[in-house]
């Protein structure tokens, strides 16, 4: 059984220029380590074209949030359910934490909502919320015990 907080977070997620940054810099070094290995060009310009395709995806989900699917409010209740609303304005709750990861820097949650066979995950900077709402993030996902 989770414990129960007294109250509801309800927060918006903005922009995470941190977030942008590193994904440009991971994908950089996985393209220059795909550039560095000796495979034939077709190879190489499939692997680039992926490694773009993956970055475009995460970069507008994640740091941008333009996708269709991307998260821009949370409402986490007391007793655990989570509702989101996307950038179509479709509110999709109430949805249960399937796992977390819990970082200063950063929060990424799996969800299992009831629209969606796949779980979703939700990606937050530390940059992409007020300070005092991350931590009280934080603090819940770290305190509260999920049903998996």
């Amino acid at each position: 059984m989770s414990e129960r907080f007294d109250n509801t977070l309800i927060f918006n997620i903005n922009n995470s220029r941190s977030l942008a940054w590193t994904l440009l810099v991971v994908h950089a070094g996985a393209a220059g380590i795909v550039l560095s290995i000796p495979l034939a060009a077709w190879l190489q310009l499939l692997a680039l074209a992926s490694l773009a395709a993956s970055f475009h995806r995460v970069f507008t989900l994640h740091a941008r949030r333009t996708a269709a699917r991307a998260v821009h409010s949370v409402e986490l209740e007391s007793d655990g359910d989570w509702t989101l609303r996307l950038k179509n304005m479709q509110d999709w709750g109430p949805c249960r934490v399937r796992a977390r990861f819990v970082h200063p820097w950063l929060v990424v949650v799996q969800l299992r909502c009831p629209r969606s066979r796949l779980p979703l995950s939700l990606v937050i900077a530390a940059d992409a919320v007020e300070r005092d709402t991350f931590r009280r993030l934080r603090a819940r996902l770290t305190v509260q015990s999920w049903e998996g």
